[in-house]
């Protein structure tokens, strides 16, 4: 060990330990070392930075008297934000200094299988963190999973205007008669031909017939003269029903006259209530830090992340057409620089059944890690995510499960050492960008939901196209308003019981990525982008024209939460 670095320990330790009576981890010492060897500080300046790092370290809510090293680095990169946002810029609040920021260094991926389990307490109006125990579920978390699903939603449900009553001294009782009030299913009984509105999961009984369930109970619901909102509506999603009790034969049945699905709330309305949870475990965020983070976003409107869906790797169509993709974003870097490539599945053509097949995925992958290290730009700078497909290893196709892990370290070993900023996560993945979050999901939504939909709003005189836009605003609709990327039973789309918490929506993210194999769209819902990349290979195997096709991608600009398609021209 050299002298430097004897003395470098020594003053962080007489300044954590000694002034501020906080003990060092050895990873913590490491990391505070290295940073006085990166930038070769002398004695003072080493001594006045840890002074400010031990100073807003015990500013932080998770702090405690053995320091920890991940927070201790996020202390330091709010720091380094501090001084290149230009806080002590009185002058001008919109002074960002972006050479001081590396942006990387804020882009966090979350895999779904590390993201805490949290769940809505009725009693204490708030989110309660529990463990997750394994994939192989106990038998009581399938009940748990749609407890969880309803408490998640009817709580936004509450807070609406609209089910909310007057709670001021000056309302009259007509003000607080005059709301939508939510009634139980067992408060229904002996109260026949009286107006509710009910809120539950919408099911099917034994014999086939429509019904809404809720803790306390199950009704069978009329849908024959019932008025839907905008949306899908599928079994396992949950609606709000308006409609009368009645008995007309041995067996109740609630006559509905509209049906629609919850109201949602915006990502904003959500934090104020709850911003004290870190759902996705990387921390919370402050509001001085939230808003240093806008700042910054938007002052960096050279970064992009590029989005990809369906790259069949095994197709050599496929490659040619990565190697121009990458060729043009490499040469243009000073001026637009591709901060992350988001790759999602399927990334074979074809389901991996044979010993071929699997020899060919692997080697697929090796050539990509060749192609991208041609371009030492892309190589070094940008970073590469992995959303596995539906015929990705391991899987079944249809039947795949949601949350699905990973594609194997079999196959992607030699890539990960080949490209080193890489991540392959699992499907879904989340993405924390400063103060954005980013939910990344690759599934054929629209086709499931489509075969699974129980009605859909029926309008005159619009033709295909009007409908086919409608189809895509509803699936938004219907995915963000359910809070869940799986509004489905079970027996539809299978989850694991455990990790059901991964696929909410809740807070809603700033961006959400649908990859799915129908045509691409994009939209904002409340406050939420939602796009569908569209699909790189999709439709282009077995055709001799093949290479004349455009290959279809977008881009999504974080600054101003845009997105623009981009299509790479076939080759005739």
């Amino acid at each position: 060990m050299s002298s430097s670095s004897v003395n470098s320990r020594e003053i962080i330790l007489k300044i954590f330990s000694k002034k501020h009576s906080l003990s060092l981890t050895p990873q913590s010492l490491g990391f505070l070392q290295n940073l006085s060897e990166t930038y070769s500080l002398n004695s003072t300046n080493l001594a006045s930075i840890a002074d400010s790092l031990a100073l807003a370290y015990l500013k932080q809510d998770d702090c405690s008297s053995i320091v920890d090293a991940d927070v201790l680095k996020k202390v330091y990169l709010n720091l380094q934000l501090n001084y290149a946002g230009g806080i002590s810029t009185l002058d001008n609040e919109d002074y960002v200094n972006e050479d001081e920021i590396d942006p990387r260094n804020y882009l966090k991926i979350v895999d779904a299988f590390d993201i805490p389990r949290y769940s809505y307490a009725v009693d204490n109006k708030s989110f309660v963190k529990h463990n997750t125990h394994s994939i192989a579920a106990h038998p009581s978390s399938l009940s748990q999973l749609w407890l969880d699903r309803y408490n998640t939603i009817k709580q936004i449900i509450l807070r609406n205007e609209f089910f909310s009553p007057p709670s001021t001294v000056a309302a009259n009782n007509h003000d607080r008669d005059n709301y939508m009030k939510i009634t139980s299913t067992k408060n229904l009984l002996g109260r026949h031909n009286h107006r509710f509105m009910l809120f539950g999961m919408l099911s099917q009984t034994t014999d086939g017939r429509h019904a809404l369930q809720d803790p306390d109970g199950v009704v069978v619901l009329d849908l024959s003269d019932a008025v839907p909102g905008e949306g899908l509506f599928t079994e396992g999603s949950f609606v709000l029903v308006d409609g009368v009790y009645e008995l007309l034969t041995d067996e109740p049945i609630f006559k509905t006259y509209g049906i629609g699905h919850p109201p949602s709330e915006k990502r904003s309305s959500s934090q104020d209530v709850h911003g004290h949870i870190d759902f996705l475990g990387l921390g919370g965020i402050s509001l001085k830090d939230q808003k240093l983070y806008n700042r910054i976003e938007k002052s960096l409107d050279h970064i992009g992340f590029i989005v990809l869906s369906d790259v069949w790797l095994n197709e050599l169509s496929t490659q040619t057409s990565l190697r121009r993709l990458f060729e043009g974003y490499n040469s243009a870097f000073n001026d637009f620089r591709p901060l992350m490539f988001i790759f999602c599945g399927n990334f074979s053509s074809q389901p991996i059944t044979s010993s071929r097949d699997i020899r060919e995925y692997h080697d697929s992958f090796n050539k990509l890690a060749d192609i991208i290290c041609e371009y030492p730009l892309l190589a070094q700078h940008s970073t590469f995510v992995f959303v596995p497909g539906p015929n990705d290893p391991w899987s079944s196709g249809t039947t795949t499960t949601l949350p699905r892990k990973r594609i194997p370290t079999t196959f992607t070993r030699t890539f990960e050492a080949k490209v080193s900023r890489t991540y392959f996560t699992s499907n879904p993945t989340r993405i924390r960008y400063f103060s954005q979050e980013i939910v990344v999901c690759r599934d054929d939504a629209m086709s499931r939901i489509l075969r699974n939909n129980v009605k859909v709003k029926e309008e005159n005189g619009e033709d295909g196209e009007d409908m086919d836009v409608k189809l895509k605003k509803f699936l938004v609709q219907t995915v963000i308003d359910q809070a869940h990327l799986s509004p489905f039973t079970i027996n539809t789309r299978p989850v694991l019981w455990e990790y059901d918490h991964t696929l909410r929506l809740y807070p809603i993210p700033t961006s959400l990525i649908l990859a799915d194999k129908y045509d691409r769209y994009e939209l904002k819902y409340e406050g939420c982008r939602v796009f569908n990349p569209g699909s790189f290979s999709f439709g282009m195997l077995g055709s001799d024209t093949s290479n004349s096709k455009p290959r279809l991608w977008s881009v999504y600009r974080p600054w101003n939460q845009e997105v623009e398609y981009s299509e790479l021209p076939g080759e005739e």
